[in-house]
């Protein structure tokens, strides 16, 4: 069984990925890890998903190239986990682009990871191919960075077009593809019954209404019409602001900005519960696009994306809305 779970930035895939592992009864779980420690941040982030997995029975594997996996032999009857795409798509595309200066010796003397996209594509494609047929599950963790615009060239251009050959790739060989929002998975594709849980903290069900989609999607509209009441109703947030108790308004907007003032999880997890006292919530999603090259942005949506998470799981209805269109992904 293999399982592509995609989503944006802090938007619950990584926990839904492991709890699909976890959820299949096997007792060898491997973890297939593709960051490279590149600094402070990145092994912030390591250090972030090590702790999320800790105590799940987890074994690691660094493997930062195709050819590694390729290479790889798996026990039978293993459950796999690869994290995540578009990580493995970087580190053959930009192979020379090394960490504190220490040269992969696998990329180094793979010839297809510095030949350019579709060789790159066509390698991990393969390494993949080859991985399936050793596992009894396995799940990859891919990235949503598509819906961030289209005024992209040269390399980070190469590496879209890259990431997108290889996710349709896979979606097409996997028997499911799952995407998250907000911590909901949305099954895109599924070839037997759904395993695994919703992932995200456990759900603190109110009688709250989550409405989340890009900007500019029409939420506020879809918002009030859901609740039958004007759009008026529906203030907007602004930045900095302080007060964000119920006052005469049945709803908030744009919440997403909210996010950037809280400190930690806790914080995070107070200002969800203040915000579910209002009948309709409405944030909207930040975590798709490319990786933002400012340190403080890449920080404010990775806590958006978490508020996010926090308030789905709090809600009694989740709807999405895209181009006018609400979705209900979670009643």
């Amino acid at each position: 069984m293999m399982t592509l779970v995609c989503g944006g930035a802090a938007s619950g895939k990584s926990a839904y990925a492991e709890a699909l592992i976890c959820g299949t009864g096997e007792n060898r779980r491997i973890y297939l890890a593709t960051m490279k420690p590149f600094g402070k941040e990145a092994e912030e982030r390591i250090r972030k998903h090590r702790a999320m997995r800790a105590d799940k029975g987890f074994e690691t594997l660094e493997c930062f190239t195709a050819g590694t996996i390729r290479g790889l032999f798996i026990p039978p009857g293993a459950a796999v986990l690869l994290e995540d795409l578009g990580n493995l798509c970087a580190n053959e595309l930009f192979p020379e682009a090394e960490s504190k200066g220490q040269q992969d010796a696998v990329s180094a003397a793979d010839p297809t990871s510095a030949a350019g996209p579709d060789a790159a594509a066509d390698s991990v494609i393969s390494a993949v191919s080859a991985l399936r047929q050793q596992c009894a599950e396995l799940v990859i963790v891919a990235n949503e960075v598509f819906s961030g615009g289209a005024d992209y060239a040269g390399e980070t251009l190469s590496y879209l077009r890259l990431l997108g050959q290889v996710s349709s790739a896979l979606a097409a060989m996997s028997d499911r593809v799952v995407e998250v929002q907000c911590g909901v998975p949305v099954v895109l594709k599924d070839a037997g019954p759904e395993s695994g849980t919703e992932a995200g903290t456990e759900e603190k069900r109110a009688e709250m209404v989550f409405v989340t989609g890009p900007l500019f999607s029409g939420k506020r509209k879809a918002a009030a019409e859901l609740l039958g009441i004007p759009a008026e109703e529906i203030r907007v947030c602004g930045n900095g602001e302080q007060d964000i108790r119920k006052k005469q308004s049945s709803g908030i907007a744009e919440v997403q900005i909210l996010a950037a003032g809280c400190r930690d999880e806790k914080e995070l997890e107070q200002l969800a519960d203040k915000l579910s006292e209002y009948d309709v919530v409405i944030s909207s999603e930040t975590g798709c696009g490319v990786v933002p090259a400012d340190p403080a942005a890449r920080e404010a949506r990775e806590k958006a994306g978490r508020l996010n998470c926090l308030l789905a799981a709090r809600a009694s209805k989740v709807v999405r809305v895209f181009c006018g269109i609400p979705q209900v992904i979670k009643r």
